[in-house]
């Protein structure tokens, strides 16, 4: 899955590192329901309401979702530094 221009940000930071662990890696090695909506955010660029409407939830959920994803990776970038 190649990822957004949006995700430059989490790839400098990858790229920055010394880390051994690929960044696609980390996003595959998301859980399945967190995955889902990094996918779907960045890859295939909807916005947080139409991510709720494809996957039947609130967009808050959809919101906490992307959250927590985008921490998950930013801590396994900061553990591999």
């Amino acid at each position: 899955m190649e990822l957004p221009k949006e995700m430059e940000f989490l790839e400098t930071g990858y790229a920055r590192s010394e880390s051994k662990v690929d960044f696609q890696h980390m996003v595959r090695g998301l859980p399945e329901e967190l995955r889902e909506v990094v996918y779907l955010k960045f890859a295939q660029e909807l916005t947080l309401r139409e991510i709720g409407l494809a996957m039947d939830l609130p967009m808050r959920t959809v919101q906490s979702r992307l959250r927590r994803a985008l921490k998950l990776m930013r801590c396994e970038m900061e553990r591999e530094v």
